[in-house]
């Protein structure tokens, strides 16, 4: 499987496909959906195909037709995104589908910025809604649903410092959906919060360490970025640093089932629990966006999609590629009609 190239650095080099393929791609139920720059939707049934290729914009910029998070839940996709530079332009999206190929714009009178992230779990779907005012005492607000249609506006974000405060990642596990973010001077103060449901805060601490990405998994939260950083955690709330010490420029992690991997800039490490990390001795030739014991899926700007089904050969992926970037990958089985 997939995350059998995880388990060690020695059966990294030496891993191969059981030979019964037990993951071939034609027994996958369910379904791929990847969003990104310019409104681009895709869908596969295997992370190697792509098809049902739609888009607002030929070449997307960070604008209000950037596509940014999505989350998949009682047989429904729900993604979202937006943004803009100017209250004339600004915009946010929450977009709805069951196949990956017609998709349902949701009405919402909150929807006048990017509206990010959006994150599945205890049977609802938690989203990050633009709110209002600048620097202290300003702040955004969280909403829930169950259906990713009909949206409950639950707790208030509200911001301690100066400057704007800008929602970035989300994850669900343990029982709780934690929300990561920056804002500032600079955008140079990174936070957590933390909610069982997006009515109620539990949680917020700022100056944390800058956090580029975050994901669930093993138990834990792990959340990576500048420097060399990955943080763990059980709770969304107290943050512990995983070892050894590294001066890599981490972008992403993505949990594949068995381990977590983590990329960027340089060399990609591994760790089966979130705490001890070792060098992923292949090199990795996309950002992995979406992996589980089956597939990795990656992508590269403008657009390029990868994939592998052992964690070391990535090869590209099949169908068109519209210069827009592809931000995230989220897999779910739908509902038969």
């Amino acid at each position: 499987m997939f995350a059998r190239c995880f388990l060690s650095a020695s059966l990294v080099i030496a891993c191969v496909l059981p030979p019964s393929a037990a993951f071939a791609q034609s027994e996958r139920e369910g379904l791929f959906v990847a969003v990104g720059y310019g409104g681009r939707r895709m869908s596969s049934n295997d992370g190697i195909h792509w098809e049902n290729i739609q888009e607002w914009k030929a070449e997307g910029g960070d604008d209000s037709d950037n596509l940014m998070s999505a989350a998949f839940g009682n047989g429904m996709f729900v993604v979202t995104g937006g943004g803009g530079w100017s209250r004339e332009t600004q915009k946010g999206h929450i977009l709805v589908t069951r196949d990956g190929k017609n998709w349902k714009a949701v009405e919402h009178d909150a929807l006048n910025n990017r509206v990010i992230p959006v994150v599945f779990g205890n049977d609802r779907f938690v989203v990050g809604m633009p709110g209002g005012g600048w620097g202290k005492g300003s702040f955004s607000y969280l909403a829930s649903s169950t259906d990713g249609e009909t949206w409950k506006q639950g707790a208030k974000l509200e911001w301690p410092y100066d400057g704007g405060m800008q929602r970035r990642r989300g994850a669900f596990g343990n029982g709780v959906f934690v929300i990561s973010g920056n804002g500032g001077p600079g955008n140079s103060i990174h936070w957590v919060a933390t909610t069982p449901d997006g009515e109620t805060i539990t949680h917020f601490q700022g100056e944390m360490d800058p956090m580029s990405d975050l994901t669930f998994g093993a138990g834990k939260f792990v959340t990576v970025g500048k420097d060399g950083l990955r943080l763990y955690s059980e709770d969304g709330q107290n943050w512990e640093k995983g070892t050894p010490a590294l001066k890599e420029n981490f972008r992403n992690v993505v949990w594949t089932g068995k381990a977590f991997v983590a990329g960027g800039q340089g060399d990609s490490y591994y760790s089966e629990d979130g705490i001890d990390w070792l060098k992923f001795p292949a090199k990795i030739p996309c950002s992995i966006i979406y992996a589980d014991e089956k597939i990795g899926i990656g992508t590269q700007w403008r657009g390029k999609m990868w994939y592998s089904l052992n964690g070391t050969d990535w090869q590209r992926a099949e169908g068109d590629e519209p210069r827009n970037g592809i931000n995230t990958v989220v897999y779910g089985v739908p509902q038969s009609n």
